[in-house]
C-alpha cells in the first residue's frame, strides 16, 4: 500500500532527516496544490540540507516571488544557499535583508561579518562583529572575527585585545605570538615561542616566526615544524600523458562557467581570487574530481619521498581524516603579482599552474620563496630567497610556513593558478 503524501507525513520525514523523501514528496504535493507555503518551505529546507544549493536557491527565490508573507528566515537561508554557491554579493544582499527584519540577531551579524570578510570590506566587517559582540560579549566567533580584522589591518594591539579574550586554541596561540613579534615584545615573544614548542600541535605560522626571528635576533630556530623549508620545495613538470593541455583548458572552462564571485585582497596587485568558504574541490564536475585525485596522488608521493626526514612536518603529518584539502583560484592580469605571504592555516601548500603567460623578461610570473615577508621587522638583516621557474601545467609543493610570492609579468594573457592547502581540522577552531 502506497503511503499517502500529506504535509504531516512530510514534516515527519523531515524530522527523521529523510530529505530525499521530503524533496520528492513536496514536489508531488505542490503539483496538486501550488500554494502551500509550509510545503514550499519544507522543500527548500530539505534541498539546502541535502547540499542541493542551486535548487534550494531557486526554491527560496520562488517563495519570495509566490507569497506576500513568509518568515524572514527565508532571507537567511537564501543567503546560505548563495554562500555555498560562492556568490558572496547576493549572499550579502539577503543577509542584510534578514538583519533588517531581525536587528538583534546574533547569527545575522555573524553572517554579515563572514561575508564582509570574504569581500574584503574591513570597516563593515568590524562593525558587524562589534554588533555581534554587543549581543553576546563572550561569543567566540565574534571575538575571533574582530581579532582577525585588527590583525589584517596590522593593528597588533587591537588584535591582542580580542585574542586574549578567546579560549585557548592553536589558532589563537599562534596569533598571540605574531602580535608580540610585530609589537617588538622580544621577551614575551620568546617565552610564548618556548611554550608553543612544547605543544603537541605544530603550526606553520609559529614555524615562520621562529625562522624569521632566528635571523632577526641571531638566535637558533628550535621550532620542530620545518627548520629548513627550502629543502622541501618540490617543483613538478608533467608529461602530456600525465596532465595534458586539453584537460587543463577543460578545468579552466568549467571553473569560469560557474561565474564565481572573485574578490580583491590586499596581497594581490592587478588580480583577484575566490575567497571565503568556497572550495574548488567541492565541485562535482568530473574534471574537478579527476583533478583532485591527481593532486592527492602527487601529495602522497611528496610525503613518501621525505618520509624518513626527522622533522615534525613529516613525522607529525596529519591523517587523511584529520585534514581538508582546500583549493581556490588566483587570476592575475598584465602587471599582476602576489605579495609575500604564508598559508598560516595550512600544513602543506601547493600551486598548480593552469595558465602561465610566455615570459618577456627573465623570471616573469615565476614563484619566489623567502624567509622574510609580510610586515615583519627585519632590523636590516639578510633573509634567504629562491626562485622557481614555471610553465603551464607545472606544480609546486612546499611547507606552508615559507613565504612565497609571484614576480610581476608583462604579457597580455592572464596567469591562472589553482592554489591549495592541506588544512588540519584543528585550524578551524
Amino acid at each position: 500500500m502506497v503511503k499517502a503524501i500529506t504535509l504531516q507525513s512530510l514534516q515527519d520525514d523531515f524530522k527523521a532527516q529523510n530529505y530525499r523523501d521530503v524533496i520528492q514528496g513536496c514536489k508531488s504535493l505542490l503539483e496538486k496544490e501550488t500554494n502551500l507555503l509550509e510545503c514550499d518551505l519544507l522543500l527548500a529546507s530539505a534541498l539546502i540540507l541535502s547540499k542541493e544549493y542551486l535548487e534550494s536557491k531557486d526554491a527560496y527565490l520562488g517563495i519570495i516571488k509566490k507569497y506576500q508573507q513568509f518568515s524572514s528566515d527565508v532571507y537567511y537561508n537564501l543567503s546560505s544557499a548563495y554562500l555555498n554557491l560562492y556568490n558572496y554579493k547576493d549572499s550579502l544582499f539577503y543577509a542584510r535583508q534578514y538583519v533588517n527584519h531581525n536587528t538583534n540577531s546574533l547569527m545575522g551579524y555573524l553572517r554579515l561579518g563572514e561575508l564582509y570578510s570574504a569581500l574584503g570590506l574591513a570597516g563593515e566587517r568590524k562593525m558587524s562583529y562589534m554588533m555581534a559582540l554587543s549581543l553576546d560579549p563572550e561569543n567566540f566567533a565574534a571575538l575571533k572575527g574582530l581579532s582577525e580584522t585588527f590583525r589584517v589591518e596590522s593593528d597588533s594591539e587591537g588584535a591582542l585585545k580580542y585574542l586574549i579574550q578567546q579560549k585557548k586554541t592553536p589558532r589563537r596561540d599562534m596569533n598571540i605570538l605574531e602580535a608580540h613579534y610585530k609589537l617588538g615584545n622580544k621577551l614575551l615573544f620568546n617565552n610564548k615561542l618556548l611554550e608553543l614548542n612544547k605543544e603537541e600541535v605544530l603550526l606553520p605560522l609559529v614555524a615562520c616566526l621562529s625562522a624569521h626571528a632566528s635571523v632577526r635576533f641571531s638566535q637558533k630556530d628550535n621550532y620542530k615544524f620545518c627548520p629548513n623549508p627550502f629543502n622541501y620545495i618540490q617543483h613538478l613538470s608533467f608529461s602530456e600523458g600525465e596532465l595534458n593541455k586539453n584537460f587543463i583548458e577543460e578545468v579552466i572552462s568549467v571553473i569560469e562557467g560557474y561565474n564565481f564571485s572573485y574578490t580583491p585582497q590586499n596581497l594581490l596587485i592587478k588580480g583577484t581570487q575566490t575567497l571565503g568558504p568556497g572550495n574548488i574541490f567541492n565541485l562535482k564536475d568530473n574534471c574537478i574530481i579527476k583533478l583532485k585525485a591527481f593532486i592527492e596522488g602527487r601529495i602522497q608521493e611528496y610525503r613518501n619521498l621525505y618520509k624518513t626526514e626527522d622533522v615534525g612536518f613529516f613525522k607529525k603529518w596529519p591523517n587523511s581524516n584529520d585534514y581538508d584539502l582546500k583549493g581556490w583560484i588566483i587570476d592575475l592580469k598584465t602587471g599582476g603579482s602576489l605579495k609575500r605571504h604564508i598559508h598560516k592555516e595550512g600544513w602543506l601548500s601547493g600551486s598548480l599552474y593552469l595558465r602561465v603567460p610566455e615570459k618577456e623578461k627573465s623570471n616573469e610570473g615565476d614563484i619566489m620563496f623567502s624567509l622574510d615577508g609580510g610586515v615583519y621587522p627585519t632590523d636590516g638583516k639578510f633573509y634567504k630567497d629562491s626562485i622557481v621557474g614555471l610553465t603551464t601545467g607545472d606544480m609546486v609543493l612546499f611547507p606552508s610556513s615559507i613565504f612565497h610570492s609571484t614576480i610581476p609579468f608583462s604579457a597580455k594573457e592572464s596567469r591562472i593558478t589553482l592554489a591549495f592547502d592541506i588544512i588540519p581540522k584543528y585550524m578551524k577552531e
